[in-house]
């Protein structure tokens, strides 16, 4: 029987910005201005953009692991994405990294609020952590936490509790199943289930004050199921759609994808996640670094181009934050 395949190039698209925006937060309370901003460790040149909302703020995007500290109290604005999942051997994709925002206009999975604006005090030095995509397929050392992807985070004095941290935390993508015994992984988005006997799909993790992601999929025949993205849950073997963010240039980006299994695409036309291979003719892929896309699956057909493991690793996370400056 034919595959059904109306979500195969499903794109997760926002909402249309409505309103006009003044640069207030809350009930006629002025928005902070800061004057600089001093950074540390792996990160983009600041750059001054316009935002859906109309506001000039300055972004950085964290790359890598670093600090940031202002001078002047305000108020910041970010897009947090961790480390997304890697597929398998056994044609159980990984998960996208989990996803949340609280920048004006955009928008969290699953319909969920935007996360509080995050307060900041001048001279305080807060820590960005930026999740590691899974391990490909084949890496020691082999355990579950390896090959599901890494939190990201933003932490620092004043951060509101998170998961009993305080941490503003994105969860790791879960990685694909692996064999019988070895089930699909839980985390931002959730892994893809083997074929044949996979359990069911992994959950998205949920305990944090909002939704990060979707389940991966279980497949009932002979391929495996596809991972859960920031915008839907994978479906048959196609990776769950990624979301878009405008938060770093103004325009929209493709974030936290999921990974297509075998035969299967990565979320939204492989914007972030890595597509699945293709028995004898293609080779899997990554998920795209600084997406948290999962990664796509390999077969398990001797040496042919499918089962090259070395390209199933999911795409690493990224933090970006914004904002209003004094000019």
């Amino acid at each position: 029987m034919e595959k059904l395949d109306f979500l195969k190039d499903h794109k997760e698209l926002k909402a249309p910005h409505t309103g006009i925006y003044f640069g207030i937060v809350g009930s006629g309370s002025s928005v902070s201005l800061i004057e600089s901003m001093a950074v540390t460790g792996t990160v983009d040149g600041e750059t001054s953009i316009t935002g859906s909302d109309g506001v000039t703020y300055k972004t950085r995007q964290f790359t890598g692991n670093g600090t940031f500290t202002p001078t002047g109290d305000g108020q910041i604005q970010y897009l947090i994405v961790a480390g997304g999942g890697g597929g398998s051997g056994e044609s159980g994709a990984g998960g996208a990294g989990g996803y949340r925002t609280n920048a004006t206009g955009e928008e969290n999975p699953n319909s969920q609020a935007l996360d509080a604006l995050l307060d900041v005090t001048s001279g305080t030095t807060y820590t960005v952590e930026v999740g590691r995509g899974g391990y490909a397929e084949g890496t020691t050392p082999n355990s579950a936490t390896t090959f599901g992807g890494a939190d990201s985070w933003i932490t620092g004095s004043g951060v509101p509790d998170s998961g009993g941290t305080n941490k503003i935390l994105a969860n790791g993508g879960g990685h694909g199943q692996r064999n019988a015994s070895w089930n699909n992984g839980a985390g931002g988005s959730g892994g893809g289930g083997k074929h044949w006997d996979s359990p069911v799909p992994a959950s998205a993790h949920m305990t944090s004050p909002t939704v990060q992601g979707y389940p991966g999929y279980r497949e009932n025949n002979s391929g495996g199921g596809g991972g859960g993205g920031a915008g839907s849950i994978g479906y048959q073997d196609n990776g769950g759609a990624a979301r878009q963010n405008a938060i770093l240039t103004g325009s929209d980006a493709w974030y936290a994808g999921g990974g297509g299994s075998v035969d299967g695409d990565g979320g939204s036309s492989n914007a972030t996640g890595g597509r699945g291979a293709i028995m004898y003719t293609r080779a899997p892929t990554r998920g795209v670094a600084n997406t948290g896309g999962g990664g796509g699956s390999k077969t398990n057909a001797g040496s042919d181009a499918g089962n090259n493991a070395a390209e199933t690793a999911g795409g690493s996370g990224v933090v970006i934050i914004r904002w209003q400056y004094a000019a």
